[in-house]
């Protein structure tokens, strides 16, 4: 008998706005204009396209997940491959499935990967640039 009294109060309580089917935000204005939390986050911006050259090269398929720096063994880079679904972990100079390290900057989060003939900057964030063509 007690729930059948407690929904009967909010069917007449709340039966107004559920019958509108909509909420009425206008008594909220003034503390929507006032924004007490700030303004609402912008969204961030999608990250540009890879150049279209870049979509058939190996670096297509690369992503750089970390550079560490170890006393003892260096700079390390840890990159992922998804094609072949390998994971790389290796120093400056070295080489796996083709794949090599050429340089590594920890300060910037980049590392330059070479294959064959094409070498990029990849960064930490996902951003991928072409390196200027020079020898190995």
């Amino acid at each position: 008998m007690k729930w059948l009294f407690i929904l009967l109060a909010l069917i007449v309580v709340c039966g107004p706005a559920w019958a509108s089917g909509r909420a009425d935000f206008a008594r909220y204005q003034v503390i929507i204009t006032r924004q007490p939390f700030g303004s609402p986050p912008v969204e961030p911006a999608p990250p540009p396209p890879p150049p279209s050259r870049m979509a058939d090269s190996f670096i297509s398929h690369i992503s750089l997940c970390g550079i560490t720096r170890h006393p003892v063994f260096g700079l390390r880079v840890a990159f992922v491959d998804r094609a072949g679904k390998r994971f790389g972990y290796l120093r400056v100079g070295e080489e796996q499935n083709g794949i090599r390290v050429v340089e590594a900057d920890f300060a910037r989060g980049s590392a330059l990967l070479r294959k064959g003939e094409e070498a990029y900057w990849l960064n930490l964030a996902g951003q991928v640039t072409a390196a200027p063509s020079s020898g190995p």
